[in-house]
């Protein structure tokens, strides 16, 4: 992961993780058969610092207290919004799934519409990381953008996965 934070995921070669970790690219074939298996586990590994804090009486507050941490976890690794998606996701990312499950779950509609709200707010955070990932990459703020800050990005995540909810 380390690699991919650094020089980003173009970068996440089977080669160049083989010299990272300073063996041979055959062993690590052993653990991953693809690039795509070994970028699989690195977005699982990613998810499994999400930090699932206990519910509150709050579902309202829960979710945007896990909207936030998903953020920074997007933050602090660039190349996540870029990754593809996970075949069979591993068990970090059920545990994130199964967590933000539960935190939808007293929200009217939680229990109908609960895995398209889970769809809503990952596909929203990974595009909200990607558009600012790509600002900074420009330095610059795209035309009559306006500069969203975590908080207010994870309100409108928080703002559409209600709406969701409440279909």
């Amino acid at each position: 992961m380390r690699l991919a934070d650094e020089a980003g995921l173009p970068s996440v070669t089977m080669r160049q993780v083989a010299d990272r970790v300073e063996c041979a690219p055959a062993a690590l074939y052993r653990h991953f058969r693809r690039r795509d298996t070994l970028l699989e586990a690195m977005v699982d590994h990613a998810l499994g610092e999400v930090r699932r804090r206990p519910l509150t009486a709050s579902p309202e507050a829960d979710l945007l207290t896990f909207v936030r941490e998903l953020l920074a976890v997007h933050a602090s690794h660039p190349w996540l919004s870029l990754a593809p998606g996970q075949r069979v996701p591993g068990p970090q990312t059920r545990a994130a799934v199964d967590h933000v499950l539960a935190v939808m779950r007293p929200h009217p509609g939680g229990e109908r519409n609960g895995e398209a709200a889970m769809a809503v707010l990952f596909s929203l955070v990974t595009s909200a990381a990607r558009w600012r990932r790509e600002s900074e990459a420009r330095a610059e703020e795209p035309d009559g953008a306006v500069e969203l800050t975590d908080t207010a990005t994870a309100r409108v995540v928080v703002a559409a996965v209600a709406g969701v909810l409440a279909m």
